[in-house]
């Protein structure tokens, strides 16, 4: 057992190190600022979702009417051609509404580590915490028990944090 307060302190105090640890260019980086920004602008998600979807809907049918065409021979060529070309056509409109989404989104003040150090240090509790699930994977942060009770143990180092930086290293070697 140990105060939240002191587990909060502790906590920012390492996602802070952790952040202005990292490389400029390293794409955990990039990758928490992407994070942060669908936190930010839901809006643009839910649009980026729903294109998304769109895509792989159009994908699954143009497999249907392959699938009907080649291997069940149920249509003949030119209605083939014609259901295909409109679906190839919905699926070049949605990839290209995707790329414009991601074009109109500017990364560059995320990836600056002063912005995420004033971020975090402007940032609400809940702010706080959607900032570090953007910088930690699926495990997030494990407190460790203590030894005994008074245990002087900095808490420090009874945290264990699951970091995407250490996800990508990984990945790496």
């Amino acid at each position: 057992m140990t105060l939240a307060e002191r587990i909060d302190h502790a906590v920012g105090q390492a996602w802070v190190d952790h952040i202005t640890g990292l490389e400029p260019d390293d794409p955990v980086i990039t990758e928490m600022a992407r994070r942060w920004l669908a936190f930010a602008d839901p809006e643009t998600q839910a649009r980026k979702e729903e294109a998304r979807k769109a895509l792989e809907a159009a994908r699954k049918r143009v497999k249907k009417l392959e699938d009907d065409f080649y291997v069940y021979g149920k249509m003949d060529e030119e209605r083939f051609e014609e259901l295909s070309e409109g679906q190839r056509a919905v699926i070049e409109s949605t990839t290209a509404a995707l790329e414009a989404l991601d074009a109109g989104i500017d990364l560059a003040p995320l990836l600056r580590f002063e912005h995420l150090r004033g971020a975090w240090a402007q940032a609400d509790t809940a702010d706080q915490r959607m900032l570090l699930k953007c910088a930690l994977g699926n495990k997030g942060i494990t407190v460790m028990p203590a030894a005994r009770q008074g245990d002087p143990t900095p808490i420090l180092d009874r945290l264990e944090f699951d970091w995407l930086s250490k996800k990508s290293a990984a990945a790496e070697t």
